[in-house]
């Protein structure tokens, strides 16, 4: 149903404000409902505007994983190169930047 609503205002068959015949002019809108129509769009965007942001915020937040996991992986290598006491000891040098992550 969206879709053929984006059709028919793309082909120009359908107006977002309705035509309604005010005074002499049959084609000059209504004022009033130009402005009820416009508060209907708005509350519409608004409603499908919020799903969407959701559904991209859990995307980012999936994605961000993925880097925060490489971050983590460059700074252990990073330690292990920095530190002679962390050289051969992984485990150790993990331990040893999550005991500074939580402070």
């Amino acid at each position: 149903m969206e879709r053929e609503l984006l059709r028919q205002l793309h082909s120009g068959r359908k107006s977002l404000v309705p035509r309604k015949p005010c005074g002499n002019d049959p084609n000059v809108a209504n004022s009033v409902e130009v402005i009820k129509e416009f508060g209907r769009l708005v509350k519409d965007v608004q409603s499908r505007s919020k799903r969407l942001v959701q559904l991209l915020w859990m995307h980012y937040k999936a994605e961000m994983h993925s880097v925060y996991g490489r971050m983590n992986r460059a700074l252990l290598e990073w330690t292990m190169r920095k530190y002679k006491k962390f050289r051969q000891r992984r485990k150790r040098a993990w331990d040893w930047l999550a005991q500074i992550a939580k402070r």
